[in-house]
């Protein structure tokens, strides 16, 4: 929803807000622009994605966010959809102003 950030995750570093995103695997996680625990929802999900085709949708775990400013959110993320697909880490995003 609105109140969310739409973020995109990759397992390395990148310059952010620019044409040149990372290839390879990555997570579309719904991120809340509060600060607090929230559980994963059919509304508020993680999407493990590894090319056009072959997604999964992941429905169980939490997003924490710890701080929230004008130009980046830091927060944590736990999540499964099966022993091949997990995630259990921090992360650290570049809010991209509006082009």
């Amino acid at each position: 929803g609105e109140d969310d950030f739409v973020a995109v995750l990759y397992a390395t570093s990148y310059t952010p807000c620019t044409d040149s995103d990372p290839t390879g695997p990555h997570l579309f996680v719904s991120v809340p622009k509060q600060p607090g625990v929230y559980p994963l929802t059919a509304m508020r999900n993680v999407t493990f994605s590894f090319n056009d085709a072959d997604n999964l949708l992941a429905l169980d775990g939490e997003v924490e966010v710890h701080e929230v400013t004008a130009t980046r959110v830091t927060g944590g993320l736990r999540t499964r959809v099966d022993a091949g697909n997990d995630v259990n880490g921090q992360f650290q995003l570049t809010v991209c102003p509006d082009l």
